[in-house]
């Protein structure tokens, strides 16, 4: 295959050996899985719900609970920043307070639910207003610890999104990329919530940026996991990029090993 030149090189076309390549193709089959909207509460499985439907919800729950930790999380820190006293937030907590945070979560399912679904009038939902790599690329770099300076943020997680890629490519990603595609990122972002906001008022941007912010970070994290772990697996240790993201979804289900992942993920950010 002959080598891309440096002029060529696009963080929208990344190597498809790249640690980028696997992420965006296993960000892709994520979004193909139906029947799951990260607004929900996580399930509760009762006797009498059929084999098959409590399999669905016990694939899918790990997520919805990760994202209402988070949610709760965000709205414990906020409380803390306003001043409520760290006696009151501990559990078991009053009434009152739990009465607020059931609010709280309420308010932010709804920002998720309306940055989900269709807030820009005639346009497709809201996840397609976003350039798939710019967005992925951006949850990279928030995961990424900030160093000694914003650069220095940015040529990391090029330094992660390059890997398994033939070492030397002249198109490989640099910061320069990451910082472009981040600003692309932010832009689309901020479009989509300012439509968001004039046609329901009663979100506020902290909320709507918030949903997509544990949303992003939470998939980020689980897939660059996944992404690790299958490194080290016997079967898929010799793959790369787009074809280790398609052998995973044709032997394990990809969707299964991303609920595990994120599992862990979750148990490693709460600890």
């Amino acid at each position: 295959m002959t080598e891309r030149r440096h002029k060529d090189a696009s963080f929208a076309s990344p190597h498809p050996d790249s640690c980028l390549a696997f992420l965006l193709a296993g960000a892709d089959r994520l979004a193909a899985d139906p029947g799951v909207e990260v607004y929900w509460r996580p399930f509760e499985i009762h006797e009498s719900t059929p084999p098959q439907v409590a399999a669905w919800m016990r694939r899918v729950n790990p997520l919805l609970t990760y994202i209402e930790t988070e949610f709760r999380a965000y709205i414990l820190d906020d409380l803390r920043s306003a001043g409520m006293p760290a006696k009151r937030l501990a559990a078991p907590r009053s009434p009152e307070v739990e009465a607020y945070i059931g609010r709280r979560l309420r308010e932010l399912r709804l920002a998720e639910m309306a940055v989900e679904q269709k807030t820009l009038s005639g346009k497709p939902q809201y996840r397609d207003q976003f350039k798939s790599a710019a967005r992925i690329i951006a949850g990279v770099v928030s995961v990424t610890p900030l160093g000694r300076s914003e650069s220095d943020q940015f040529n990391r997680a090029a330094a992660i999104l390059n890997r398994d890629a033939p070492k030397g490519l002249t198109s490989a990603l640099t910061g320069h990329h990451i910082r472009r595609a981040d600003a692309r990122y932010r832009a689309d972002l901020l479009e989509v919530v300012n439509a968001a906001i004039r046609r329901n008022s009663i979100i506020s941007t902290d909320q709507l940026l918030r949903a997509e912010v544990i949303g992003l970070t939470g998939t980020v994290r689980a897939l660059l996991s996944l992404w690790v772990a299958a490194k080290k697996h016997p079967r898929f240790g010799r793959l790369k990029g787009n074809e280790l993201a398609k052998r995973i979804d044709a032997e394990d289900d990809f969707s299964e090993r991303f609920t595990r992942a994120l599992e862990l993920t979750a148990r490693q950010t709460a600890a």
